[in-house]
C-alpha cells in the first residue's frame, strides 16, 4: 500500500505528462488530503449495482475509507468472485 497527498498525485500526473491546468492546482488544505492505493481484495469490490468487481489496484480516501473505494484500471474478468463480499472484510 502507498499513501499520497493530492499534491503528490498532482506532481505524479505532471510527471506522467498529463495536461494539467495550473490555475486548478489544489489549494493548501485540499493538497494535503491523503489517498491510499493498494491491492484489490481477492474477493473484489461490491459495486453500487450489487455486482462484484475485481481490479488489480484500488484507491480510497485515507481519512474516510467508509466513503468507498475506486477500482483503478480495467476490471479483471473471468475470475470466480464470491457474490456477497466487500473490500473491507
Amino acid at each position: 500500500m502507498i499513501t499520497l497527498t493530492v499534491n503528490e498525485i498532482y506532481d505524479l500526473a505532471r510527471f506522467a505528462g498529463l495536461p494539467l491546468d495550473e490555475s486548478q492546482k489544489p489549494d493548501e488544505d485540499e493538497g494535503e488530503t491523503t489517498y491510499s492505493v493498494g491491492r484489490c481484495p481477492e474477493k473484489g469490490l461490491l459495486d453500487d449495482d450489487g455486482s462484484m468487481k475485481r481490479y488489480r489496484l484500488i484507491a480510497w480516501l485515507e481519512e474516510y475509507p467508509e466513503e468507498g473505494y475506486l477500482g483503478l484500471g480495467d476490471e479483471i474478468s473471468g475470475l470466480n468472485v464470491p457474490d456477497q463480499a466487500t473490500a473491507r472484510e
